[in-house]
């Protein structure tokens, strides 16, 4: 009897198949986003993916779930290594939680409900409010410049009080009848400037006669813990993350030797079985490039953060150069500073919030690559060493039979859009290897019009890639684009689900009416003619500029008349001489 086959490949369906599939299995709700971003890049892979773009091939149904029986094992095990690289992958891509615009935002848009509360019980007040009423309006302005600026508990009765005595050297309760009656239609905006007065003024009094620091709260002193806390964290992420890529470098480099003069592979553990072991040496790479990133970010808040507190000590230095001598002081002249100090004290806020979310992510890293994954790694590592020594012989496999079994899947991308993503890593032992991680000690550039740097592990293997650089551009293209770790470790995963939708879904075919029916493709800028020391014969640039200036001879001018327009032959233009009767 022969075996069902299934000729509809649709994604749709597997996607569909697949979270359902998730649901039973586990208690977890499913992002079905995730889930097809995690699917469409599983079935890229050469080993553990599906082949749904060869359509004259029709897949099985075995196949089909034998393929979602491994996707669903990887999606739902913590210890897999491609799940865990898809996961962190996914989530830097959904998280905005590292501009601090949007931080911003989010930061203003929590508080604005609570905001909009006390603003509105200020303003509630009518014209012809008593006695009883303004007290009431006095004491929900202090609570409203507390909450609004965070200086500190609104709870605080020796906050509450410098804030009354802030407020009252301002407008005081005799006047908040004027600023009812006169204020009767931008009472919101007064309020506000009103608020940033009163804030820079704490904030001040605070900061130059050294308050109670139970009182209104030191913004320095959080920020400085914060950025210690942060700074160290990070480090002590990225130190474990290059350890744990080091011990799997060493463990390749005991294992592995590439003969370039013999090209031949000498093995002591079959390759295959390595693959297991380099896809948490991938997940590593990630997680520490990730790590890295958020470095970047840390820095630069760190730096802004420094610059805003120079700022904050340049306009309390101004301030006390106003008040130095003087007794009174015009509002005009100092209430800007006190606005301009309430302004700084906000952006510090936003910093210190900034960084209490990067210190989130990092932590949400070091829960994805937890410590029983590590666990699972070195024990890993530690059998395939052990196991190794048993073998008494090398495994030889030669160069064509690696590029070969590398080949058998065709990636489709173009190796252009690597840019230096991989330079880190021999690209030779990545080709031959179907994606081994081994560091490089030298960089090469092989192509002319390209500023693609390729890394390689020692001279010999860069000499071998630019003698063989056509075999070599397409093992690689190969070995990169139908691996799943590689695919996102080179951070390649939207081009990649971007290209797999055009090849799964028919283009419309073009019309007479669209702009232009020639296209310019460019399949491979690594092509063998772009490669460095090629020799040109330079009689085809002769004869090429010739060719050209021939056509360009023909072309039809302005300056020709209505009766010889168009009147041409083959090789020249045909210009009729005008009729001239004589005098």
């Amino acid at each position: 009897m022969k075996s069902s086959k299934i000729i509809a490949r649709s994604s749709v369906e597997l996607i569909t198949q697949f979270i359902n599939e998730i649901k039973q299995r586990s208690y977890d709700e499913v992002d079905k986003d995730f889930a097809k971003y995690f699917l469409l890049l599983l079935i890229r892979d050469a080993h553990d993916g599906l082949d749904l773009i060869n359509k004259s091939e029709e897949l099985s149904v075995c196949k089909i779930q034998n393929f979602i029986e491994k996707a669903v094992q990887k999606y739902i095990c913590p210890l897999d290594a491609t799940a865990c690289s898809l996961k962190i992958c996914y989530f830097f891509k959904r998280c905005k939680l590292l501009d601090f615009e949007y931080v911003k935002e989010q930061y203003e848009s929590n508080r604005k409900e609570l905001l909009n509360r006390l603003i509105g019980s200020v303003l509630q007040y009518p014209e012809t409010c008593n006695a009883k009423q303004l007290q009431e309006m006095f004491m929900k302005m202090q609570i409203f410049i507390i909450t609004n600026y965070s200086i500190g508990s609104p709870k605080d009765h020796v906050l509450l009080k410098k804030t009354e005595e802030s407020l009252n050297s301002i407008i005081g309760k005799r006047d908040l009848k004027n600023y009812i009656l006169k204020k009767k239609y931008n009472r919101l905006e007064y309020l506000q400037r009103l608020g940033a007065i009163v804030c820079g003024i704490l904030i001040f009094n605070d900061h130059a006669f050294q308050g109670d620091p139970e009182c209104v709260r030191d913004i320095f002193t959080d920020l400085a813990m914060a950025k210690k806390n942060a700074k160290e964290a990070i480090e002590a992420s990225i130190d474990r993350a290059i350890k744990l890529i080091a011990k799997g470098n060493e463990c390749f480099a005991d294992l592995i030797v590439l003969d370039v003069h013999e090209q031949k592979v000498k093995s002591l553990w079959p390759i295959a079985k390595l693959r297991d072991t380099n896809k948490f040496v991938m997940l590593f790479e990630s997680y520490r490039r990730y790590l890295i990133h958020l470095q970047r970010i840390f820095n630069k808040t760190q730096y802004l953060i420094e610059v805003n507190e120079k700022k904050f000590d340049c306009v309390v230095n101004k301030i006390n150069e106003i008040l130095k001598f003087r007794s009174a002081v015009e509002s005009e002249l100092i209430f800007p500073h006190f606005v301009y100090l309430s302004e700084l004290w906000t952006t510090l806020e936003l910093h210190l919030a900034h960084i209490a979310e990067i210190i989130k992510i990092k932590d949400h890293l070091d829960e994805l690559v937890s410590e029983n994954l590590e666990r699972n790694y070195i024990e890993n590592l530690e059998a395939t060493i052990r196991d190794s020594k048993n073998i008494k012989y090398p495994i030889e496999p030669t160069f064509s039979e690696l590029m070969e079994l590398t080949n058998k899947c065709e990636g489709q991308l173009n190796l252009m859009k690597l840019k230096n993503s991989l330079k880190d890593f021999c690209s030779l032992t990545i080709a031959l290897t179907n994606g081994l991680l081994m560091p490089a000690c030298l960089q090469k550039k092989l192509c002319e019009n390209s500023d693609m740097l390729f890394g390689f592990a020692n001279i010999e293997n860069a000499k071998y890639a630019e003698r063989y650089f056509a075999e070599f551009l397409k093992t690689l293209r190969n070995a990169v684009f139908t691996s799943t770790d590689l695919i996102v470790l080179s951070g390649m995963d939207d081009e990649v689900l971007e290209q797999y939708v055009k090849l799964t879904h028919k283009a419309e075919p073009k019309t007479k009416t669209f702009e232009t029916q020639t296209e310019f493709v460019i399949e491979n800028d690594l092509s063998v003619p772009n490669q460095i020391n090629v020799t040109w014969n330079v009689w085809d640039f002769h004869r090429e500029t010739i060719r050209l200036a021939n056509i360009r001879q023909r072309q039809t001018h302005s300056t020709q008349s209505n009766l010889s327009y168009g009147k041409r032959n083959a090789q020249n233009q045909a210009y009729h001489t005008r009729q001239h009767k004589g005098f």
